[in-house]
């Protein structure tokens, strides 16, 4: 039989064999979390350096999990810059950028806290001022072997700096303005698209910007006939020669895609109801009076886009309806290049009404 002696010489072993590996467990952690960071600020200078963005971007901590897939960034500033002159027109700040995934895959993005600086001079009044602020972006982009992409962003309470930018412009010249634009309400902004690489085909399924107590403005289309390894290769081009060299190479791999279709809704938010009764105020005429003389000019001088769209728009304007969508249909596939060299010809509206088919909803 084990005297008292032995067992508590043994329990004494035990506790301090658990201790050493309690402590080599926690070192490890550590040391692993360590290498996590190591690792993510080398892959963080690689992205930086080949996307030539070394001298535009500086951040602070980086904090990275051995057993986590993200990756947090604090503190970034990033520098903007004119591509043609090479001059700096501000600068954003972001308190925090979260990172999560494979950037060769499926990956999200997440960035708090944004807020943008002006260094243009031509901004009179505005050098060195904070223009705006977002509370948030966000990015989720879902990738099919190089097949299939698509993508969903997010951006949440854009709020333009007011009391500077009033102050730069002048209330009292812009008073009217101030009247008609809610400019004290948030911004919202939503992106949602897919790619398929194979088909070479690309829809925007919703791009829409919601001013607050304004506007909200939709916009979807669908393209066709897309190199986009071309268009990759170009886009990098661009990129490393400023902007110029090699402009010319990408206009001409974009000149050969299709437009298929495109929409756009506008919704009222108050912001036509301001107009109107700005307007109403100013000419002492009724809104229905301002609406129609507005209409009946639009089909004069446009017949072939609004003869047969003028009500749907008429009841907009008039806010019986609260919302318009205006759809576009090619007539057959008619790509950008074509389109450019219409528009050198003819006006924009003669365009539209040659290759298109428009109409207007409630």
């Amino acid at each position: 039989m084990p005297e008292k002696g032995d067992i508590a010489m043994k329990k004494s072993w035990v506790i301090v064999l658990v201790i050493a590996i309690v402590i080599v467990c926690v070192g490890a952690w550590f040391g692993l979390n360590i290498y996590a960071q190591q690792k993510a600020k080398k892959e963080i200078t690689a992205f930086l350096r080949k996307n030539n963005l070394e001298k535009s971007v500086t951040y602070g901590s980086v904090k990275a999990g051995f057993l986590s897939n993200s990756v947090s960034v604090d503190r970034v500033k990033y520098m903007v810059e004119n591509n043609f002159t090479g001059e700096r027109s501000g600068y954003f700040t972001i308190d925090r950028v979260v990172f999560s995934g494979s950037p060769e895959g499926s990956y999200c993005v997440m960035e708090y806290g944004i807020k943008y600086f002006n260094q243009n001079p031509k901004l009179k009044g505005l050098v060195g001022k904070m223009l705006f602020s977002i509370d948030e972006l966000r990015l989720k982009v879902e990738k099919e072997d190089n097949k299939k992409l698509e993508s969903k962003g997010f951006m949440e309470n854009l709020r333009l700096n007011m009391p500077v930018i009033i102050s730069a412009l002048g209330e009292k010249k812009n008073r009217p303005l101030f009247k008609i634009v809610d400019f004290d309400s948030p911004i919202d902004a939503k992106v949602e698209y897919g790619v398929n690489f194979l088909k070479r085909t690309l829809k925007i399924d919703e791009y829409s910007i919601d001013f607050e107590n304004n506007l909200k403005v939709s916009y979807s289309c669908k393209l066709r006939n897309i190199d986009f390894k071309r268009l990759e290769t170009d886009v990098k081009a661009l990129r490393s020669s400023g902007g110029i060299v090699k402009l010319s190479d990408l206009l001409d791999t974009l000149s050969s895609v299709n437009v298929q279709e495109i929409k756009f809704e506008v919704k009222n938010r108050g912001l036509v109801d301001r107009v109107f009764g700005f307007i109403s105020n100013e000419t002492h005429r009724k809104r229905s009076d301002i609406v129609n003389g507005f209409v009946h000019n639009l089909v004069v001088e446009y017949p072939g886009i609004f003869r047969a769209n003028s009500e749907p728009l008429r009841r907009f304007l008039m806010s019986r309806e609260n919302e318009v969508e205006v759809e576009l249909k090619a007539n057959s596939p008619v790509s950008l290049k074509e389109l450019v060299g219409e528009l050198d010809s003819m006006p924009l509206y003669k365009v539209i009404e040659k290759d298109f088919t428009i109409s207007f909803e409630n």
